[in-house]
């Protein structure tokens, strides 16, 4: 969704209660961006956040509303009379909570407070405390609403936190009766065969005629690097890697043509090659300062975000790890889009910490089913 921040800032200082008012993008601790509101108050007085949210969600779409609002005396500027936005102090995502907190009381109230203190990133959430006024906003119900129905197996319409914004609300609206753990109690879907070609999902479908169309993009390209701090284990790594592969089927499948249309075909689980380029004497070696290693490295980051894949042959994933010193390793990790998403990289780089954590102690990753 566009967001334009000046189109918000418009509709805020036609409210009554707001003289001026600056709109940023904040990164929250759990990395979550949100919209922020800075305002300076027009009669004195700090207006109250819940009246100004329900005034601008009669003029502006719900992505649009700022979910966090910081009063000022006034906006800060540079000695050119410009908005200093660096100097916009970090807003508390957790402010919003209720001054009394009230703990939850049943089973289903713990749960959605589990499930709102992970999404939102606080540490704790009274059932009376206000979704929104924690920090919430469209895209983050979204994902409430998706956890709590794989935590309690019901169906909940995307706009029901925009009527009962609070825990005890919601775990009214769901009822006492349900049965927790719903997802495990339901049939599993079934799984078909896989010893023969697959179907394309729809999103697949249009990366593969893609691919097909001009084979030599790398614009599906889904590049990550991971800066790894302190001593490291290679083959501990190379090992967390090949499980990732091992209980992950995408990144083991590949996307082949049968009567005209696109199939993908899972293979088994294979070792991953995990090349090393040392960088750590490099500068040294040419006489150069120690900051070209930083320029190397981009270098190589480019190059992998240029290098394509084979949908037909894979693997379609790619590892490489530059050894920048002892204690400093960068691992980058490349992917075609047609087997993994923003969301699924988050997944893998957790699963693959685990992995790793779990094969330097000798122990089992212990990771859920999937």
């Amino acid at each position: 969704l566009r967001i334009e921040p000046g189109e918000v800032e418009a509709a805020l200082v036609r409210l009554p209660d707001v003289a001026e008012a600056a709109v940023v993008a904040r990164q929250s601790e759990n990395g979550h961006n949100r919209l922020v509101a800075y305002l300076v108050p027009a009669g004195g007085a700090a207006p109250d956040t819940t009246a100004l949210r329900e005034a601008l969600r009669r003029h502006l779409p719900d992505y649009l509303v700022p979910a966090a609002f910081v009063v000022l005396d006034r906006l800060p500027t540079t000695s050119s009379g410009k908005l200093n936005r660096k100097a916009l102090p970090a807003p508390d995502f957790a402010a919003g909570a209720r001054s009394e907190y009230v703990a939850p009381r049943t089973d289903v109230e713990r749960v959605l407070a589990g499930i709102w203190s992970q999404a939102l990133g606080v540490d704790r959430v009274g059932v009376e405390d206000n979704f929104f006024e924690l920090g919430g906003d469209s895209i983050l119900s979204i994902q409430v609403v998706s956890r709590v129905r794989a935590a309690l197996g019901v169906q909940l319409s995307p706009r029901v936190l925009f009527t009962t914004p609070t825990v005890a609300g919601l775990a009214a609206e769901i009822g006492a009766d349900v049965r927790l753990g719903g997802v495990e109690m339901r049939s599993a879907i079934p799984v078909v065969p896989r010893d023969r070609p697959l179907p394309l999902s729809f999103a697949q479908q249009r990366l593969w005629f893609l691919h097909e169309f001009e084979p030599d993009s790398t614009e599906y390209l889904t590049p990550m690097a991971l800066r790894l701090r302190g001593s490291l284990d290679v083959p501990a790594l190379r090992s967390a890697l090949s499980g990732l592969v091992a209980r992950h089927e995408s990144l083991r499948t590949t996307f082949e043509e049968v009567e005209g249309r696109g199939v993908q075909v899972v293979h088994p689980p294979y070792e991953v090659a995990l090349p090393v380029l040392d960088l750590s004497g490099s500068a040294a070696k040419n006489g150069r300062p120690e900051r070209d290693r930083e320029a190397e490295l981009m270098q190589v980051l480019d190059q992998e975000a240029q290098h394509g894949f084979d949908l037909r042959y894979g693997p379609l994933l790619r590892a490489r790890l530059v050894r920048m010193s002892d204690e400093d390793h960068v691992l980058t990790l490349t992917l075609h889009h047609i087997v993994t998403d923003g969301w699924s990289m988050g997944v893998l780089a957790e699963e693959l910490g685990v992995l790793y954590g779990a094969g330097v102690r000798g122990e089992a990753a212990g990771l859920p089913v999937l």
